[in-house]
């Protein structure tokens, strides 16, 4: 009985909470706790409407990303699909759990699921891509931190994914690296296999020209309304920091929360936020609550993907 809790889905969850807890009791213990209310309390809801409606946008700007790569659900369906998503990537240990079960709420009578799986997948590769290229931009114009460690993190990552996708982008290209797969794999036919369909997925997204830049620009679009929510939350805090050090804030903790290893990324978030937040040398309580109001946020766009889960026969046309 104790082996089968020790490989259970359970005690994963046990594992996960216990960072979260871990991680969160970390940060609080060094924090004034009645600033941390008053910072809390004396919020201007205004901003909080302002930056929940910027999310709500953003939600937008994703399913138009993701309707360009996968045209089978409508727009108003991908935004449905997506807001859905956000419910599940904060209750999930990892965003990448979230964005996963986009594939499973599209209708599989639209399409197979190898085709699902590669639009989310492409749309999130192309996500990542602006992410990092924000970020490299952002750290490198600005004048708050002189840290050439983060600057190099973005730069190798934006330049080496820029050369994957000029390589990747050309039809050429990938028939060449089929016909390696096919000799490199010829002792594992499953496995050849699988990855000569993937490429050829890729071949069919990238002779879609149009369809791959409106994802791209819709991947830029999106990081920079985040950065919009950071820098609006931010102000209600009377915290004035430049939208290039969000671009590089914003690209760093995207990336840490992208690994579950807390649910719904607390715990990591808060002590990631404060470090960060410490280079341009402001203070662990302002840093802290930072990250409280973009929970907060967070959670209440989750809850309105939750009604839509709840709700599931509401039909957007018609409203």
């Amino acid at each position: 009985m104790q082996e089968k809790f020790y490989s259970s889905k359970y005690f994963k969850w046990v594992i996960k909470c216990a960072v979260s807890i871990f991680f969160v009791a970390y940060v609080i213990r060094k924090l004034d706790i009645y600033a941390l209310w008053l910072n809390i309390k004396n919020y201007p809801v205004y901003l909080l409407i302002v930056a929940l409606l910027l999310m709500i946008l953003n939600v937008l700007v994703g399913a138009v990303s993701l309707h360009a790569l996968y045209k089978n659900e409508s727009i108003w369906d991908m935004f449905a699909i997506t807001l859905k998503s956000s419910f599940y990537s904060l209750i999930l240990p990892g965003q990448l759990l979230g964005e996963s079960t986009k594939i499973l709420m599209m209708s599989s009578e639209k399409g197979k699921l190898s085709q699902r799986i590669s639009a989310v997948f492409v749309d999130k590769l192309l996500n990542v891509y602006a992410l990092f290229v924000l970020g490299t931009v952002g750290s490198f114009f600005t004048k708050s931190i002189e840290s050439k460690v983060i600057k190099l993190l973005f730069g190798i990552s934006a330049l080496g994914l820029t050369i994957l996708g000029v390589i990747g982008s050309n039809v050429r290209s990938c028939t060449l690296i089929e016909r390696k797969v096919d000799n490199s794999f010829a002792s594992f036919p499953k496995l050849k296999n699988s990855l000569k369909k993937g490429i050829n997925i890729w071949i069919g997204y990238i002779t879609d020209k149009k369809g791959m830049m409106i994802s791209m620009l819709c991947g830029f679009i999106y990081h920079i309304i985040i950065s919009l929510v950071y820098w609006v939350l931010a102000r209600g805090l009377a915290l004035h920091i430049s939208l290039l050090d969000i671009y590089w804030i914003n690209g760093l903790l995207t990336f840490i929360l992208l690994f579950p290893i807390s649910i719904g990324g607390l715990g990591i978030r808060e002590v990631s936020l404060v470090g960060m937040l410490g280079l341009l040398e402001v203070r662990e309580n302002i840093a802290f609550s930072l990250s409280l109001l973009i929970l907060l946020v967070q959670v209440l766009r989750a809850m309105l993907g939750g009604v839509f889960i709840i709700f599931g026969n509401i039909n957007l046309k018609k409203s």
